[in-house]
């Protein structure tokens, strides 16, 4: 860590866009060479691109679609790569023993199959680790915190199958140590918390919605951990989920901006903000017609460009997530473009044409504030017309005798919010993860 920290040297904006321009025409270089998907889709572009704006855009249900001839390497073919994820038991294992492969269901549903080279893992691995060091300068408190603890790590993640974290942990660690530990978040709440007891972690990491979860746990007295660094792992925190864990944990928040596509897209600044690693990422917001979102704009998508996948070309590829780029220079330094992450099109509500009509988190804040006993909360757009709330009470209170005050504060809500369109219904089972492990407060109809 020591060395890697000595060895960073702060870029200028110019070195990073002249490093950038200079991948992009590798990348693209590659991909026409090697993939024949991207062969027929660059036929008629010049011999080099520097300019991201020349490339069609491609979305995962394309690539998807047409996966045989999207890779690079002709022994990587779809059945293939189903044949390997079939055996969970082979995660973090050599796919035709050289590549790592994971796959998500994506937020709507959407599978996606992902392959990577040892080449492609060094890079996610440089740049974006060496960053990452200079936000673990902290003061002398949290660094006793992580002597006391010995370093233990606690990973919570989708503990079986070809996940990304697990994957990637599975490759790193094995089956665990004693200082290195994954959890399921599959587990019933109450089973995960008392086993983070048991461990009491140094290091936590877990996505946005669990980690946010075990803060609440944090607040009720019920989590007793008090671990010195808290890193968020895929899905960005929203404001208020930071401000709960920063309150609660009182430690160093790290949040990892990623994707399956993009292990490590970001990682955020103590001012709140994520620095995209744009020396290996091209990072475009865009409207609803792909043309640029001016900056300080929320936009619409955003299109992101890998430059170190060359066994399946990531370029102008549609992401799906609505950002916002700091429009001057962020506080913190970093030469590296500043953005909020306002989430993705599955966290809106939706009417029965498909128009966003509210942020289904921000009614379930609301909701939780108002009635007490609301140990953990889950909302289910059924259909267009129906919404469902999943409930677990907190200890000493019966969902029979939760669900009245909820439904009444939540139809109050609503018509506040001028939803009064939407019916409310109980849901009988408990708030569930989703099949990637992820907690989502809300759950939309295509998911």
């Amino acid at each position: 860590m020591l060395r890697n920290l000595l060895a960073s040297k702060k870029p200028s904006p110019d070195d990073i866009l002249a490093l950038q321009r200079a991948r992009l025409a590798d990348a693209v270089c590659h991909a026409r060479a090697h993939s024949p998907l991207f062969a027929e889709l660059y036929r008629d572009l010049p011999d080099t691109v520097t300019d991201p704006g020349l490339l069609p855009i491609t979305t995962k249900p394309g690539l998807m679609a047409d996966f045989d001839r999207w890779t690079t390497d002709r022994a990587i073919t779809r059945e293939r790569v189903e044949d390997f994820l079939a055996h969970p038991e082979l995660a973090g294992t050599r796919f035709l023993g050289k590549y790592l492969v994971t796959t998500t269901s994506g937020t709507t549903g959407r599978r996606g199959l992902f392959v990577l080279s040892p080449d492609e893992l060094r890079a996610v691995s440089g740049p974006a680790y060496r960053i990452s060091t200079l936000g673990l300068l902290m003061p002398p408190v949290r660094t006793a915190r992580l002597l006391a603890k010995r370093f233990r790590t606690a990973t919570i993640m989708v503990s079986i199958g070809h996940h990304a974290m697990n994957s990637l942990w599975t490759q790193a660690h094995g089956t665990g140590s004693k200082r290195h530990q994954r959890f399921s978040s599959m587990q019933p709440l109450p089973e995960l918390v008392a086993r983070l007891n048991a461990f009491d972690p140094a290091t936590l990491t877990g996505t946005s919605g669990v980690v946010a979860l075990l803060a609440g746990e944090k607040a009720a007295g019920r989590l007793q951990i008090a671990p010195a660094i808290v890193m968020i792992s895929g899905e960005t925190l929203s404001e208020e989920e930071r401000a709960l864990i920063t309150s609660e944990f009182g430690a160093r928040v790290i949040d990892m901006y990623a994707a399956n596509e993009a292990l490590r897209l970001s990682t955020s600044c103590a001012h709140g903000w994520h620095h995209v690693f744009t020396d290996w990422v091209i990072f475009e917001p865009v409207e609803e017609d792909y043309s640029p979102t001016p900056v300080g704009r929320l936009s619409h998508s955003v299109l992101i460009s890998v430059l170190y996948r060359r066994t399946q070309p990531l370029l102008r590829y549609e992401l799906g997530d609505s950002v916002q780029q700091r429009p001057d220079p962020c506080p913190c330094g970093s030469p590296f473009p500043a953005f909020k992450v306002h989430g993705r099109t599955a966290d809106v509500l939706r009417d029965g044409d498909g128009n966003p009509v509210a942020i289904a988190q921000l009614l379930l804040l609301a909701l939780t504030k108002r009635v007490e006993g609301i140990r953990q909360l889950q909302l289910v757009q059924s259909d267009a017309s129906t919404l469902r709330l999943r409930m677990l009470p907190a200890d000493g209170t019966s969902l029979d005798e939760l669900w009245p005050r909820a439904r009444d504060e939540f139809e109050s809500l609503l018509a506040e919010h001028d939803l009064s369109r939407f019916a409310v219904e109980r849901a009988d089972e408990p708030p569930r993860m989703s099949p990637g492990g992820k907690f989502r407060t809300f759950v939309p109809i295509d998911a």
